[in-house]
């Protein structure tokens, strides 16, 4: 009995250890991956625009990986709302990283709840309010289907509503799709 006790003991020791070095390892790799990205930005830190290109560029090469490290640095340390939209996106889709919806729903939020700042000029603040008009859409499709949340049909068509102020045509297709007539929309 004492014999299988040290035995299960030295099981369990070893395979902390070995838990323990494949985490010192994740971290490790983190951090190159963090200073690779270091290195690319200060490349480029004149200009958020040309590090967000440099990820478009990434992703139209099928470079989907790179793309997602770029779009993830934007979005997390300098908050760009068009990389957090295409982040969301990726996570939705699993395209450069796993799939992961409670991901998606967190940054398309974001997008949602952007405040577009006065300094903004008439063509700056269309584009951004496009991007948070399709993540709008994005959001109420999340909710109707259930994807990385509780299905909600009442927060979905809040989101479709917000988004049908900036472009009614965006979620025309959507709500069509459910049958949703003109009284249950507005």
């Amino acid at each position: 009995m004492f014999d299988n006790l040290l035995a299960d003991l030295k099981v369990e020791w070893a395979q902390a250890k070995k838990a323990k070095k494949a985490n010192e390892e994740e971290k490790k790799k983190k951090k190159e991956k963090e200073n690779k990205l270091k290195k690319i930005y200060k490349k480029n830190f004149w200009s958020f625009g040309v590090f967000f290109g440099k990820g478009l560029r990434l992703y139209k090469k099928k470079k989907y990986t790179e793309a997602c490290d770029i779009f993830f640095y934007l979005a997390e340390v300098e908050k760009h709302i068009s990389a957090q939209s295409a982040l969301a996106s990726m996570y939705l889709h699993g395209i450069g990283t796993k799939k992961n919806e409670k991901n998606a729903l967190k940054y398309f939020k974001l997008v949602s709840e952007y405040k577009i700042p006065k300094e903004y000029n008439a063509g700056e603040t269309k584009i951004v309010k496009g991007i948070i008009a399709r993540a709008d859409k994005e959001l109420g499709q999340m909710y109707i289907d259930g994807s990385g949340t509780l299905q909600d049909w009442h927060k979905a068509e809040e989101y479709f509503q917000k988004a049908a102020k900036t472009d009614y045509k965006l979620v025309e297709d959507v709500w069509g799709t459910y049958g949703m007539t003109d009284r249950q929309r507005f």
